[in-house]
């Protein structure tokens, strides 16, 4: 699954804001059938098998590269009682080993790229028992999956399913920089032998399993096995792993010392990977994070120009800082020089705000004051109201008169205590009109500017229990760094019950910073928890607790309501329903600083059935949809146009238990033959 370029997640098949770029371990996870959006009337003939194409949609989306094949249509019904013919192909199917992803060929920016993969190689591992029994090929699904054992060092694990008899040995006999091939064994009984070709990315497999079973796949004495293992390493731009083993197998085979020069390359790989890392967290808000891993290169790996490249990345995020620190000692000399005692009372404390929060993503708010500052006819009121006026109502508006910004702070205050009321509080809203500052023009720039009416609550925080670092026999509890258990309650009219809910903020979180959400959806199979450690990863390994996924790494707030009942086995489709899942949102949106025009909704399974019809009764909420194995039902066959309101992007597995590409697939047709539709 593909994250846009503020998620890095690649230019954005959801609007502008972007979505999901990079194939990231936790979406390899599932056996991949995506239902994307694009090509054009040029993909009549048919692409030669193992031709690789990148295909370019309308909206900047890069498909590929993968071999391209043509379809009239996902029924399999075909056309029957239609005068179409076959060869009117309306979507085309892309390859790429991992999954196949469909999308409309109405939406093709160009003609597809023809794409050479440098790394064709893939290494087969020795699994002597591959079941080929195709009599046993399997009708419809395997139902509902209940766990899978850790893979061995020979790459073999069972995968369980609920029903008793679906207990499926698996072992990995492939492995390529595209995707990991798992597939079904012979097991001990008939009931344990399916002919099943999983692929998962490589991202999926544990680093040091995955490691291990290469190294004892290998043959000891040969070395081009290990040099293989460094390619597949390479193409899958793990260059970590690859450096860990091309420096193995020089120690081992003397004949290798020549490949020394490839370390050296490989450190530059790594330098540049770690280098976006840092751009990356820099476009996340997580600005001591890039600082860290800027600073933590060697110099002596590293050609001039990376050497050049990060001294002036540090450059500026030192400058940065100082001009932060020089921000907040001229609003110091500034304030104390104001004729009015009150006035410096009461602006007191907002200097202690502003040093605490202003970074390089909220001092733009001082443009006008850094410019005006050094105007020799303003006064030292007038200075001062530029400055406080900034970090109030953000640049563009240098109000020179300290009576209007000292109450613009009292005009915040009240703006929090109506937003931060259950119920409608008309007396404050005359307080607020009431005020010099009261006017449309300056409350609406209070609104873009403050923080959450609500602040965050430390004691609301989840703890965890870790091993301590230190002693490996002794537990103790930690805070997990920005993850809060919260309950909003529901209306008198649906119950008057309370929905809890989970929050996972980025790193590095700023109340004054806007950061895109995802509202994730639970289901009978993974609980909230489960579902925020699937966006965020959490490493639980040592005391040092953080989140690694590609949410977190890309700053966006992930929301996790358990919106269902227990033991609920499927989505009602009710208004209950739909209030157990936006009422949390909305309490969210209060305590935390949600971008709202940068909300994707998202669900597994049953959650995917609420996200689908959520996403199409609410279009104007979200900023994109994204479904793990949901099937549509009720209303979403009925309302399907209204998806070109919201973008979306269906994941699914051809063995899911009930068979979601026959019972989606006559809405997905509707859907990628709608040009509005993305």
């Amino acid at each position: 699954m593909h994250l846009d370029k503020n998620f890095r997640m690649i230019p954005n098949p959801f609007k502008t804001h972007g979505c999901f770029d990079r194939a990231s371990w936790w979406i390899s996870r599932i056996l991949c059938f995506a239902l994307l959006i694009a090509i054009d009337p040029w993909f009549c003939e048919p692409v030669a098998f193992g031709q690789q194409q990148t295909l370019i949609l309308d909206n900047g989306f890069a498909i590929g590269p993968g071999v391209l094949r043509a379809l009239p249509r996902l029924d399999k019904k075909g056309f029957a009682g239609s005068n179409e013919g076959y060869a009117a192909t309306r979507i085309a199917g892309i390859d790429d080993g991992l999954r196949v992803t469909y999308v409309s060929t109405k939406r093709a920016d160009r003609q597809p790229i023809e794409t050479p993969v440098p790394f064709k190689i893939g290494l087969k591992v020795n699994q002597d028992d591959v079941c080929k029994n195709n009599t046993r090929e399997i009708q419809g699904g395997l139902g509902s999956a209940f766990s899978a054992t850790p893979f061995d060092p020979f790459g073999r694990r069972v995968y369980l399913f609920q029903s008793p008899n679906r207990q499926i040995v698996q072992g990995i006999t492939e492995v390529s920089p595209q995707y990991v091939r798992i597939q079904g064994l012979n097991g001990e009984t008939q009931n344990f032998s399916i002919p099943w070709d999983m692929r998962v990315a490589m991202s999926a497999i544990p680093p040091l399993q995955l490691r291990e079973i290469l190294i004892r796949n290998a043959d000891p004495n040969r070395p081009q096995d290990w040099l293989d293992i460094v390619t597949v390493y390479l193409g899958a731009k793990r260059y970590y792993e690859a450096r860990s083993i091309l420096v193995s197998a020089i120690q081992r085979f003397p004949e290798l010392q020549k490949s020394r020069a490839e370390i050296k390359r490989i450190d530059q790989l790594l330098a540049d990977q770690m280098f976006d890392a840092a751009v990356t967290a820099q476009n996340a808000g997580q600005h001591q994070l890039a600082d860290q891993i800027l600073r933590g290169f060697q110099a002596n790996t590293l050609t001039v120009e990376t050497q050049l490249k990060i001294e002036r990345r540090l450059e500026l995020i030192a400058t940065a800082r100082k001009e932060c620190e020089q921000i907040v000692a001229w609003l110091r000399e500034d304030l104390s020089k104001v004729s009015d005692p009150t006035a410096q009372q009461d602006l007191a404390p907002v200097i202690d705000e502003v040093a605490a929060f202003i970074n390089p993503d909220t001092r733009n708010r001082f443009a006008d004051y850094v410019n005006l500052r050094q105007d020799a006819t303003l006064s030292p009121d007038q200075r001062a109201a530029i400055g406080f006026a900034g970090w109030l109502y953000g640049a563009g508006i240098p109000e020179q008169n300290l009576s209007i910004v000292k109450s613009g702070y009292t005009a915040r205050r009240l703006i929090a205590d109506f937003l931060s009321g259950r119920k409608r509080n008309d007396g404050l809203i005359q307080s607020i009109m009431k005020l010099e500052s009261g006017t449309p023009r300056y409350v609406s720039r209070i609104l873009e500017n403050m923080a959450p009416p609500i602040a965050s609550d430390p004691a609301q925080q989840i703890k965890e229990k870790v091993q301590d670092s230190s002693d490996n026999e002794k537990w103790v509890e930690t805070l997990v760094p920005g993850r809060y258990l919260l309950d909003v309650p529901l209306s008198r009219e649906l119950g008057g019950n309370s929905v809890r809910y989970l929050v996972q903020l980025p790193a590095e979180y700023n109340p004054y910073r806007k950061y895109p959400c995802v509202l994730a959806l639970p289901s009978e199979e993974m609980s909230a928890v489960d579902v925020l450690d699937w966006w965020t990863s959490l490493d639980r390994s040592n005391s040092q607790l953080r989140c690694l996924g590609e949410a977190s790494q890309n700053g966006y707030i992930v929301v996790s309501p358990a919106w269902n009942e227990e033991k609920q086995p499927v989505y009602h489709y009710t208004e209950n329903e739909h209030q157990a899942i936006l009422r949390p949102l909305r309490d969210a949106m209060r305590r935390f600083s949600i971008d709202t025009d940068r909300v994707f909704i998202a669900g597994h399974f049953m959650g995917a059935d609420a996200a689908w019809d959520i996403a199409l009764s609410h279009p104007d909420l979200w900023a994109g949809a994204v479904m793990v194995g949901a099937i549509a039902k009720k209303y979403i066959v009925q309302y399907w146009p209204n998806a070109k309101h919201v973008p979306t992007y269906f994941v699914n597995g051809e063995f899911d238990g009930d068979n979601p590409m026959y019972l989606n697939a006559s809405t997905w047709d509707h859907m990628l033959d709608d040009r509005k539709i993305d």
